[in-house]
């Protein structure tokens, strides 16, 4: 499934285990939150893009999957051109 990702002190069922609470994971797939979802097969490294009104959304969704506890998660919130642009402006004009 996932040879190669794990260290050689990993037993086989601690890999196994991860591997089950991975496909576990999979329903995740199936939130309204959720646009798209790249897991390279052999690397240890995902990017799950999702549209949510606040970060502690995308938290409580990353958070409830089996495999969370495993994983290494960064959340880094997005914006959109007009959003940076009203966010820019606000601090152009707290610095004035």
């Amino acid at each position: 499934a996932t040879a190669g990702v794990f260290s050689p002190l990993t037993s086989l069922s601690e890999q196994q285990r991860v591997d089950l609470k991975t496909l576990q994971s999979q329903s995740m797939h199936s939130s309204s939150l959720e646009v798209c979802d790249v897991n390279p097969v052999g690397v240890p490294m995902g990017i799950l893009l999702v549209k949510a009104d606040t970060l502690a959304q995308v938290t409580t969704l990353v958070s409830s999957t089996a495999i969370y506890p495993y994983t290494e998660v960064q959340i880094i919130q997005l914006q959109t051109l007009q959003q940076a642009l009203s966010t820019a402006q606000a601090r152009q004009t707290v610095l004035a």
